[in-house]
């Protein structure tokens, strides 16, 4: 239990000698702010990182990597989003498919006897990552949202599509995206803690 302040006030109803009585306070102190984010833009992060149609699928995954994140959208340069690009597409792009539903095989690269601890292999992925573009490997079309959207209506839409982020959009351009990670940060320990 937090410890009760007191305001001494003085003979006009002022504390601390401020103009503004208490009454005054009163519409302010009776309104709380939101315990949660009622919009998308309110949850989503801002900045984004963004990749080019034209990169590599190597630059494009050294950029994911940089920015510690599994997926990014897919922009034009007037920043109307084209498609989603993730690890999991990456993947799938460069042949190994197998990275994408069961990442703790990525040891078979280098076991003794695995297909894939041959040279030819390993070649053949660093050659797909240096020659394949992101335009080759996106999903589109892309799932987005409108930032003025209710929280609720990113959730449905991640659900129903299965998807782990949407790019947030504002007149058609990105101005944000909104992740799983955003929508579980916005919720108090203690209502976390009690799911």
């Amino acid at each position: 239990m937090r410890p009760r302040r007191s305001i001494r006030r003085d003979r006009r109803g002022t504390s601390g000698g401020g103009s503004r009585t208490v009454s005054a306070l009163a519409p302010m102190l009776a309104a709380p702010a939101p315990l949660f984010p009622s919009t998308v833009r309110e949850a989503m992060t801002a900045p984004v990182v963004q990749l080019a149609p034209k990169d590599t699928l190597a630059v494009a995954l050294a950029r994911l990597r940089n920015a510690n994140v599994s997926g990014a959208p897919v922009v034009s340069t007037e920043g109307k989003v084209l498609g989603v690009l993730s690890e999991r597409d990456i993947a799938q792009s460069v042949g190994a498919r197998w990275l994408s539903s069961r990442p703790m095989e990525v040891l078979d690269l280098v076991l003794p006897g695995s297909a894939w601890s041959r040279p030819d292999a390993l070649r053949n992925l660093r050659e797909g990552l240096q020659n394949l573009r992101v335009e080759d490997a996106m999903t589109t079309p892309p799932e987005v949202v409108e930032a003025k959207a209710p929280l609720g209506e990113a959730i449905r839409r991640m659900k129903v599509r299965h998807v782990n982020r949407l790019p947030v959009v504002e007149g058609g351009r990105l101005v944000g995206i909104i992740t799983r990670r955003d929508l579980l940060s916005g919720w108090p320990v203690e209502v976390a803690s009690r799911t």
